[in-house]
């Protein structure tokens, strides 16, 4: 049975309708042991049936990926790039690369485990071990000043304030709940997550909002008044209670987004160039100053000095934090990809110089660091050391 999830999950990466959650469960279920030679062999069939026509690593780049998983095997055969002659004209090399690491580097997993020479993974670096993944973790400040730490919160009522139960819900995520007659004045409550934080809640109205890393969401323990305001810093994700008679408002330092019943995400961490609304679902008007930009599904809007807006993006690379991944598009620099992993893993990240070019691959935010740095490697773009929490890039 399970060879039969294994060759149905690779055939939907194959024609490209995995999910994100279906690459990562392929790229875990082809590592169990018993399971090399259908691996192989679905490898061998997936050649002439492969029918993206999207080059996503160059010809070096993608026999530097192999050079390196076939070194780590303890073999001396360099990779020769051949271009099969097929009505699809696909380079072998760029499939398996390809193969390699959109499907979580499973193969290069099957090759590596046994004789790994990764510069990162020697008896020098044996403190990453130690550096393990984020978790659900958040401090809420009431209005008083009282805070509770929310990952060690008992569920059940946390607090009461102007009418308002607070509570933790069974899943982890916290709920406030109005009573039926609220009399009481409104007050701000905000809830913040460290570096190697994220956490859940719904707000008083039913909407969700997921909070990434480092962030923080300022919101009112209820909605009266013809609108409904919060603040955020950092990363969040959005899914709007719709209510046309009250918009939903969200301040990101000047710039304002207003909705009314949506799916966005808002990206506006203090070291990132521009802050990035995107899209998924209903519209926003994105309001900076005297600009105003309406966006539809696909589009972000990148806000510094002006509102520029990007066609298409990939939804799937966007939202990939909120969905457990991390998956890094061949358009990111190797400063973008690093300021994720050191929010998420709460690591340093030094630059012995500077590094040019992009690197691009996934995988499961629930891996520990080895692994994620690990893939890296494998582009031949980024070598890694690593002291004490500090990751050391060249």
């Amino acid at each position: 049975m399970k060879e039969d999830r294994l060759s149905y999950l690779f055939y939907r990466v194959i024609d490209g309708t995995a999910s994100q959650s279906e690459k990562l469960e392929l790229a875990e279920l082809s590592v169990q042991p018993g399971y090399e030679q259908r691996l192989a062999e679905l490898l061998g069939e997936g050649w002439d049936t492969y029918t993206s026509k999207d080059d996503i690593f160059s010809e070096a780049a993608s026999t530097n990926i192999l050079n390196k998983a076939i070194e780590s095997d303890g073999r001396s055969t360099e990779v020769i790039p051949i271009t099969r002659k097929s009505k699809y004209q696909f380079s072998w090399v760029k499939y398996a690369a390809a193969i390699i690491l959109i499907c979580g580097v499973s193969t290069y997993w099957w090759m590596a485990s046994r004789n790994t020479k990764s510069n990162i993974a020697e008896d020098r670096s044996q403190s990453m071990a130690q550096i393990k993944p984020g978790g659900d973790k958040a401090i809420l400040t009431l209005a008083d000043g009282r805070t509770i730490n929310l990952d060690s919160a008992a569920n059940g009522n946390l607090a009461s304030q102007a009418g308002v139960q607070i509570r933790k819900l069974a899943s982890g995520q916290i709920a406030y709940e109005i009573s039926s007659q609220p009399n009481e004045k409104v007050v701000w409550n905000t809830i913040s997550t460290p570096k190697g934080g994220q956490y859940q809640l719904t707000l008083p109205d039913g909407t969700k909002v997921w909070l990434n890393a480092a962030s923080s969401l300022r919101f009112p323990t209820a909605f009266t008044g013809k609108e409904r305001r919060v603040e955020i810093t950092g990363e969040g994700y959005f899914e709007v209670e719709h209510n046309a008679e009250k918009p939903f408002y969200v301040s990101v330092g000047k710039t304002e987004v207003k909705v009314l019943g949506t799916h966005f995400n808002v990206m506006a961490y203090e070291d990132e160039e521009a802050k990035q609304i995107t899209l998924l679902q209903g519209s926003v008007l994105v309001s900076q100053a005297s600009n105003n930009t309406k966006l539809i599904p696909g589009q972000q809007a990148r806000v510094a000095a002006d509102i520029n807006v990007a066609d298409n993006v990939d939804l799937e690379q966007v939202v990939a934090w909120k969905n457990g991944a991390f998956v890094f598009g061949e358009s990111m620099s190797v400063e973008e990809v690093m300021r994720q992993i050191a929010r998420w893993y709460d690591v340093d990240v030094v630059f012995r110089h500077k590094i040019n070019g992009h690197i691009g691959g996934s995988v499961s935010r629930n891996a520990n660091i080895s692994e994620v740095l690990k893939i890296l490697e494998l582009t031949g773009a980024v070598k890694f050391e690593i002291v004490g929490r500090k990751v050391i890039v060249e």
